[in-house]
């Protein structure tokens, strides 16, 4: 019997910042951010995904070893989001 729980989902792979229905960008970002920091990326070829970016509207995250890869999102924990879930780029 496998204990792998490499694809297991979380409750953090479909959620969504609690902006608290506010309009603030400092108090937007501050939640995304508290959003993001409670996501842990699945590992792919035995090593950490990275983060990257191009603009504050395009966001991945990308394997350093394979170049496995998100398509871009609009925000980062969306991104996260996606390479938890399994999604990559075609």
């Amino acid at each position: 019997m496998m204990d792998d729980m490499t694809h297991q989902y979380s409750i953090f792979d479909y959620a969504e910042p609690d902006y608290n229905d506010t309009l603030d960008e400092i108090l937007r970002l501050s939640a995304e951010r508290r959003l993001e920091n409670n996501i842990q990326l699945v590992k792919c070829c035995d090593t950490e995904p990275r983060g990257k970016f191009r603009s504050c509207e395009e966001y991945w995250v990308e394997c350093p070893s394979c170049g496995k890869k998100t398509k871009t999102h609009r925000k980062y924990y969306q991104a996260m989001q996606a390479w938890n879930r399994g999604e990559s780029e075609e």
